[in-house]
């Protein structure tokens, strides 16, 4: 696992060092959650899946900054003015430090895991 990963969120560089057991359990859980629910048309599903999507990448982010930069809560972070490619490209380099994705993946395999 590498020590320190940068990333860039509003213009802002961050540093996201070792992460604790306890952080590594928040990332992964992170991922284990799912979006929509049942008893919803498709247009309801997709903006549900959209929103649960984003709100978990944001507290992925968040649980990894935790203890360099505690004051930057997930509420905190979604108040940041950024692009979506700078959120996806701070997400993924948090589950590649994490070692839950690779930062290169195999043809036919999708990085990341939004």
């Amino acid at each position: 696992m590498v020590d320190v990963t940068e990333i860039t969120l509003g213009d802002r560089k961050f540093g996201i060092g070792k992460l604790t057991i306890g952080q590594l359990i928040e990332v992964g859980a992170l991922q284990m959650t799912r979006g929509a629910g049942r008893d919803v048309t498709a247009e309801q599903a997709d903006d549900a899946f959209m929103r649960a999507l984003g709100k978990r990448m944001i507290a992925t982010v968040a649980a990894a900054m935790s203890k360099l930069a505690p004051e930057y809560t997930a509420e905190k972070i979604a108040d940041l003015p950024m692009t979506l490619d700078e959120l996806r490209t701070a997400y993924t380099a948090v589950l590649v430090h994490a070692g839950l994705t690779t930062a290169d993946p195999k043809p036919g395999e999708a990085q990341g895991n939004p």
